[in-house]
């Protein structure tokens, strides 16, 4: 006999190692440093983040904030105003990247 508490369990947490595995199947150039860049962004992420989205949108998560910094120059200020929706991934936000 089991006993139901009524609350449901919260959805697994994506790991980086499963958003890795995604980025090698659906990402081309340097998927090692795109995957240490996605470990060091992720570092301090709150879990709930990782639970409530799915690895295609944490993967254009990090692709797009990857691609930011590939494109910033080291001699100026660097700022980007992004609709999530545009990379693939949703929020009710407009994103300010800057570097």
């Amino acid at each position: 006999m089991s006993i139901s508490t009524g609350i449901d369990a919260p959805p697994a947490a994506a790991t980086v190692d499963e958003l890795c595995t995604y980025l090698q199947r659906t990402q081309g150039g340097n998927i090692d440093l795109l995957c240490a860049f996605a470990r060091i962004f992720f570092a301090k992420v709150p879990r709930a983040l990782l639970q409530e989205r799915g690895i295609p949108e944490l993967a254009a998560l990090t692709v797009g904030a990857f691609r930011f910094v590939e494109r910033a120059r080291p001699d100026q200020v660097n700022v980007e105003v992004v609709d999530p929706e545009n990379e693939g991934w949703s929020a009710p936000v407009t994103l300010i990247r800057a570097q």
